[in-house]
């Protein structure tokens, strides 16, 4: 991962004669010539970016642009950066109000940047990025700044490095119904000292909640791990619970925050927050309170998340894979 670095004041890059004879290379295989010139413009879009990011520290590969089959029947400008994903990089005139953004690229991008040929194809200049893209006419006029686009990778970067090693530290929960089970992980009965009242607690439906409760599913297996939050509060009890879903892939999930010993209810700013694999948080529950806490939800198989359990400064993640 690149150091920070200012962004760069000039945001040009020179396209050589090498940029050109590849361009030239790809567009033969092509006899439609608005094809061919689309192929041509997204070549020298894709290279004149990677020239760039190069030069900003950043290791980059070509994707499936490159790939001469997938040029044919499909119009892409893919650039894989560094370990964070592809970059879309649009190609347009001096006269587009919009960049060209084929529905085919709307997934699996960690952006899209928008980069201006001149009139006689010798310079490519960035003119700006987004970070999702739901139109394929995009107006250059919704673009972020192009000097944000090195701070915008910057901190994707950073959140990955802070992602968890899921082989070693995730528990599995679908062996939890074959007795795969960490020893860290204990049974109700086995948590001594912890409160789990009946009908008082704060809910937080997932996302796409179907209603569905886990509390009706026949099959459902729990577990429970003491939390140290001292000095910021008193330990608390995380819980969860996962119960296939019948004539379904899914498993539902829940996730609760107990309090332990004789303390009746959750301190009032204890926040229980679960993340999806890329560390966004998905769905928030503030105990204000309470006397548990809890975000139900449904996954797939090999799904991934974290429960994060947190209360001021002090913050405790577990992290699972479904």
């Amino acid at each position: 991962m690149p150091s920070p670095t200012r962004p760069a004041a000039n945001m040009t890059i020179p396209l050589t004669d090498q940029a050109h004879q590849l361009a030239d290379r790809f567009c033969q295989a092509q006899s439609d010539l608005q094809k061919a010139e689309q192929l041509y413009f997204n070549t020298l879009a894709v290279w004149g970016m990677h020239h760039y990011l190069k030069d900003h520290g950043w290791a980059t590969e070509f994707g499936d642009s490159w790939d001469p089959v997938l040029q044919t029947c499909l119009n892409v400008a893919d650039l894989n950066v560094s370990t964070l994903g592809k970059l879309e990089c649009r190609p347009v005139t001096p006269t587009d109000e919009n960049a060209l953004v084929p529905a085919e690229t709307w997934e699996d991008r960690i952006g899209y940047v928008v980069a201006q040929l001149d009139e006689d194809l010798e310079r490519l200049t960035l003119i700006g990025f987004v970070e999702q893209v739901t139109v394929e006419d995009l107006p250059l006029t919704q673009l972020r700044p192009p000097h944000e686009l090195l701070p915008y990778l910057q901190q994707l970067a950073e959140i990955r490095t802070k992602q968890p090693n899921w082989a070693t530290q995730a528990a599995r929960l679908s062996g939890w119904f074959q007795d795969q089970i960490d020893t860290a992980w204990q049974t109700l009965d086995d948590l001594t000292q912890v409160r789990v009242p009946a009908f008082q607690y704060r809910s937080a439906p997932g996302p796409e909640s179907s209603g569905l409760s886990i509390n009706e599913l026949p099959l459902r297996i729990s577990r429970g791990k003491i939390l140290d939050l001292q000095p910021a509060a008193s330990p608390v009890a995380l819980i969860v619970e996962a119960a296939p879903i019948p004539a379904k892939t899914e498993m539902m999930i829940a996730v609760k925050v107990c309090p332990v010993g004789e303390i009746a209810y959750l301190p009032e700013t204890l926040e229980l927050i679960i993340r999806d694999q890329a560390g966004q948080a998905v769905i928030t529950a503030l105990a204000c309170g309470t006397g548990m806490i809890t975000a139900e939800f449904s996954g797939t198989p090999d799904e991934r998340f974290s429960a994060e359990v947190s209360i001021g400064e002090r913050q405790i993640a577990e992290h699972f894979i479904i």
